[in-house]
């Protein structure tokens, strides 16, 4: 996420993802933001609420992004399923406090992970890992009442839904952990509401005129 790159960042990245059809991905930081990933890759794919077990994110030393570390003292949630799917009142209330909450974006094409391996750097090491994610069965983020369909708070979705364990991408911390403030935990809201218009001026955006540049990434511009 740091900006500018050497073009040589893009070969790697480009040999990493090409082999790649479709994909997911769960993102924790600055990719959870719509404006961001318009800005990467031209749209916003569907977004799943995760959680994913025995990590913690910190924030990057002074730096306005997080990355994510194995947690030391690892509680990993490893319950018995039943046809893959456990009903809980409250994932967290099992998982304990080793976990990190983002989203799963679905659908990815091998192009826009290339985006993404270009934007994260070698800072970030793209790994898979097993996340908590509303089961299919689970009607995500809406209610009926009279006949009328609701729109749930996010503390809603999560008490009343079936969870189940999915496979998909990450990019975790490559670097030494010593450069992550661990003293503290990396806020989103706070991240959205005063550190995002100066990230997208000065990361993003920069970013992307070296991806066309560069023609990683193309964007339909119709």
């Amino acid at each position: 996420m740091i900006a500018p790159r050497p073009a040589s960042v893009t070969a790697a990245a480009i040999q990493q993802s090409s082999s790649l059809s479709t994909c997911s991905c769960f993102v924790y930081g600055t990719l959870m933001s719509a404006p961001v990933l318009e800005t990467l890759i031209g749209r916003v794919p569907k977004m799943i609420s995760a959680f994913l077990p025995g990590y913690h994110r910190y924030p990057v030393r002074n730096l306005v992004f997080p990355g994510v570390i194995p947690a030391i003292d690892k509680k990993l949630y490893t319950p018995k399923p039943v046809s893959n799917r456990l009903s809980l009142p409250h994932p967290l209330e099992s998982i304990g406090s080793n976990y990190v909450e983002g989203m799963v974006l679905t659908d990815l094409t091998a192009e826009e992970v290339q985006v993404f391996d270009w934007y994260e750097d070698t800072a970030y090491l793209r790994s898979i890992v097993s996340v908590w994610i509303p089961s299919s069965n689970t009607n995500l983020g809406t209610t009926e009442v009279g006949g009328q369909t609701q729109t749930l708070s996010e503390e809603a979705v999560i008490a009343t839904s079936s969870w189940k364990q999915h496979e998909t991408n990450i990019y975790l911390w490559a670097n030494p952990p010593s450069e992550l403030d661990q003293d503290h935990d990396w806020d989103y809201a706070y991240f959205l509401e005063n550190r995002l218009d100066w990230y997208m001026e000065n990361t993003v955006r920069p970013c992307r005129k070296q991806l066309d540049a560069l023609q990683i990434g193309v964007r339909n511009t119709d």
